[in-house]
């Protein structure tokens, strides 16, 4: 049996009583809102209920656990978001992130093909 369906089959998460918003299996839709909070703020600086909500059902874990999960997660969903682009958007996707990289680990010299502008462009660290 796979984790959603055992998910959707689980009457109750264990510190449901404990943390009220664990009520339910959260969808993979908040899911996904979860690992965007976690990776943006890292996972020692979220809740506990965040970090159970991506992690649901489980409830032993570390931090580097619910960061892999977070990245992984955003991974997966990017690239089934890319398989169902169009081969065109793919190349100019592309295009972009070899201008950019130019850029920023490059030699720093933008071109005609780069769609950041000079005053657009990222900052450099």
């Amino acid at each position: 049996m796979t984790l959603r369906r055992e998910c959707a089959a689980a009457e109750k998460h264990p510190q449901e009583d404990e943390f009220p918003g664990l009520k339910g299996c959260p969808s993979i839709q908040r899911q996904v809102g979860m690992a965007l909070f976690v990776i943006a703020m890292g996972p020692e600086r979220v809740g506990i209920a965040t970090r159970h909500k991506l992690m649901w059902p489980y409830v032993e874990y570390t931090d580097d656990d619910v960061l892999r999960t977070a990245a992984t997660l955003l991974a997966n969903v990017h690239t089934a978001l890319l398989e169902a682009l169009p081969p065109a958007q793919i190349e100019r996707i592309s295009k972009a992130q070899d201008a950019y990289l130019s850029f920023a680990v490059g030699d720093g010299s933008l071109d005609d093909s780069c769609p950041f502008s000079a005053t657009a462009a990222p900052a450099r660290a």
